[in-house]
């Protein structure tokens, strides 16, 4: 490991911004989509310098996150047009990607030539690098936009927290929703293959996992018939309180009612955006099948490898670096210089570059929902573990997405590192209504799995009463 590398990496303030479910060549991918030409197209004149991924763990320099935030405030405060058109331009390009991506569907693989098969998947993995500065600019552009609105509103509504939940609900379903509408009726053979043909990918998480198999899906479908009064009653519940939202945001000022269906339509994206990663995936799975079978690998292994070793495989060509050093890695981008290492040694010492000391005793953090409760705290670090997730217990973890959604109605509280007032884990704990604090940045560290808390979400504090021994 250069000694010059971990001395600017010391030399910068870090924190852990996220903890993702991704794959070797995701997180390659994504550092490569982050330089200044990719956030030029969102009309923000840099691109992230500093970045640094060990394995699911993401860091990121505080001073530059604070700097692209406020670029997009600034943006966001001067052009009155510019929040329609970030969503309008986002939207344009995940439909681009999906439009792309379907292009890799129905080919004949084994047809042909491995240079062949090497161009069309650098074609597919070039296409969704496109996507990575939108990925990360909505990190920056929440924040940006969560104090934006809290500006716009403090004078509108006093209780704006109160109000902005219940505006949060929406009438326009994502794609699970979609799915569970058409499995709660009793298919025949027939209607459940052409579903299992629209909705197999949900499976999958980005470019991990494979597609249901069949007969799984068969047994989903019968759990999800079997549940159906329940899915129904909810259904019903949601579309009477997006009824409501839309009849509180039609009886608002004039002069924020676009920006509150702004807000309704930005919920919608966040989730909608990973499915369109997703589902674009799935559009490829032949031609990345294809390439692993050629090069005698797993689709995982495949995803242990960079893009250009891939091309250079497919061209017949020797690449130094061992597969099983793999299971662990570290992408560092500094001063938009890329260094990559599989060494659990230089892992170590960058870790040790990156984490500072972390105060234990309490966390504080913002109300995303109100009530206190007592319990046992469930730390876990990526939505792999939910399984852990026992009833009662209060989950601790950087951010929760729609792969935590089986263990909300088990928790009886929530604390995350990250986040914002329309950020999934707040949107999940109100329609839960379950005590919930957000964006505490250390709750990861300073709580062990294990620990007896005090949740206090009126406060905004969590505190700890016995540590693990």
């Amino acid at each position: 490991m250069q000694h010059n590398l971990i001395e600017a990496i010391r030399s910068k303030q870090w924190y852990r911004h996220g903890i993702y479910r991704d794959t070797f060549v995701f997180a390659v991918e994504v550092a490569l989509g982050l330089d200044r030409e990719f956030f030029a197209k969102e009309k923000i004149p840099r691109g992230l310098e500093h970045y640094s991924q060990l394995n699911s763990e993401v860091f990121v320099v505080e001073e530059e996150f604070k700097r692209m935030e406020a670029l997009y405030k600034e943006k966001i405060v001067s052009d009155p047009s510019y929040l329609k058109w970030y969503l309008d331009t986002y939207q344009t390009d995940l439909a681009h990607c999906l439009k792309e991506c379907a292009r890799f569907e129905n080919i004949c693989y084994d047809k042909l030539v491995n240079k062949e098969l090497a161009a069309l998947y650098q074609k597919f993995m070039l296409s969704i690098r496109e996507l990575h500065h939108w990925l990360w600019s909505m990190e920056f552009f929440n924040a940006a936009f969560d104090a934006y609105v809290r500006e716009r509103l403090k004078n509108v509504y006093p209780q704006m927290d109160i109000f902005l939940k219940e505006i949060s609900y929406i009438d326009k379903l994502l794609p699970f929703q979609e799915e569970e509408r058409e499995l709660v009726v009793n298919s025949s053979e027939k209607k459940l293959r052409r579903l299992y043909q629209k909705y197999a990918w949900m499976n999958m998480h980005l470019l991990d996992g494979e597609p249901r198999a069949f007969s799984e899906y068969k047994e989903r479908a019968q759990k999800i018939f079997a549940e159906r009064k329940q899915i129904a009653l909810k259904s019903k519940e949601n579309a009477k309180l997006a009824k409501i939202a839309a009849q509180k945001i039609s009886e608002s000022p004039k002069e924020v009612r676009p920006l509150l269906r702004f807000v309704q339509q930005l919920i919608y994206l966040k989730t909608y955006r990973i499915d369109v990663y997703t589902l674009a995936a799935y559009k490829s799975i032949d031609l990345r099948r294809e390439t692993a079978k050629r090069l005698h690998l797993t689709l995982p292994e495949l995803n242990q490898l960079e893009l250009g070793e891939v091309v250079k495989l497919l061209q017949g060509k020797n690449i130094a670096k061992e597969l099983t050093q793999r299971d662990k890695y570290a992408v560092v981008k500094i001063n938009d210089g890329l260094t990559i290492t599989f060494d659990c040694s230089e892992i170590s010492e960058i870790r040790a570059a990156l984490e500072k000391p972390v105060a234990s005793g309490h966390v504080k953090g913002n109300t995303a929902h109100g009530g206190k409760v007592r319990g046992k705290a469930r730390v876990i670090l990526t939505d792999r573990e939910i399984h852990k997730v026992q009833q009662g217990e209060i989950l601790v973890c950087n951010l929760t997405n729609p792969d935590y959604n089986p263990v909300f109605d088990k928790i009886a509280g929530l604390i995350t590192d990250e986040g914002g007032i329309l950020c999934h884990s707040a949107i999940m704990a109100r329609e839960f209504k379950i005590p919930c604090i957000i964006g505490t940045k250390n709750a990861t560290y300073a709580i062990k799995d294990g620990d007896e808390i005090e949740l206090d979400a009126d406060a905004g504090i969590a505190r700890i009463l016995n540590e693990k021994s």
